[in-house]
């Protein structure tokens, strides 16, 4: 068998758990949890007739479970750009919030909140994701931070009600940058994957770096995040000397 293991982790609960495709298909996936001593003790699947994504899977301290679902639909996509295909499909996704029943209890859908043409991916593909979301972190005030990697911007969401609170990055960023590289400038971080909020109050994540000018780089990065004053104060980074350029993937 060819399992095609995504994401393997210990939770902060101390329980194992990855994600495993379904039938080898990369973008359809099963969640998996093992004890210490690597016994299966759990599987979740996302509800609400969708089909987990294995990009992030989370055990919460209430025992609830947050999922990354795959969302494609038909969309006119001559709406959007002159080269658009009429009959393109448009992949989004949607985040889950699963009680220990395996309830839904919040349900978050990247098509009611994010623009397509917030996009940085090709429009005038006939197949195209248009958010890529690709991690999730529980917020210090039980909010969420959510990485969407085409729009190269990282949003936090209103846990009650789904709404967007910020953007960090993107065409749409709500945020003054300090301190940050300004040859790059408007596009400081791209494409970026593990968005996590550290003890410190600071934001991490690993910028991948694909939509810089040439020559393009991947590095570390660390965000001192006013939320009031709305500024983002590059803190530190790791660039590695000589540059390397991971186009996909990666954390820090």
């Amino acid at each position: 068998a060819n399992p095609y293991p995504f994401n393997l982790k210990l939770q902060p609960c101390g329980l194992i758990t990855y994600s495993e495709s379904i039938a080898g298909v990369a973008t359809q996936a099963i969640s998996r949890v093992l004890d210490q001593d690597l016994n299966l003790i759990d599987t979740y699947q996302t509800g609400n007739g969708y089909i987990s994504f294995p990009s992030e899977f989370m055990l919460l301290p209430n025992g609830h479970a947050l999922m990354v679902a795959w969302d494609p639909q038909p969309v006119n996509m001559l709406g959007y750009t002159p080269k658009g295909d009429p009959n393109a499909t448009v992949v989004g996704h949607v985040v889950q919030e699963l009680d220990k029943d395996k309830n839904v209890v919040f349900q978050w859908r990247a098509f009611d909140h994010v623009e397509i043409d917030e996009t940085y991916e090709n429009m005038t593909l006939s197949n195209f994701r248009f958010v890529h979301l690709n991690a999730i972190e529980l917020d210090h005030d039980g909010n969420f931070l959510f990485s969407l990697r085409h729009p190269a911007q990282v949003i936090k969401v209103d846990r009650n009600t789904g709404e967007t609170i910020w953007r960090l990055g993107g065409k749409k960023n709500d945020f003054t940058f300090i301190n940050e590289h300004e040859e790059n400038a408007p596009i400081y971080f791209s494409f970026q994957h593990d968005v996590r909020r550290q003890d410190n109050g600071n934001i991490t994540f690993f910028d991948n770096g694909n939509l810089l000018k040439a020559p393009q780089y991947s590095r570390g990065v660390e965000y001192k995040v006013d939320e009031i004053a709305k500024t983002a104060e590059l803190v530190w980074e790791y660039r590695n000397n000589p540059d390397i350029y991971a186009p996909n993937r990666g954390s820090v």
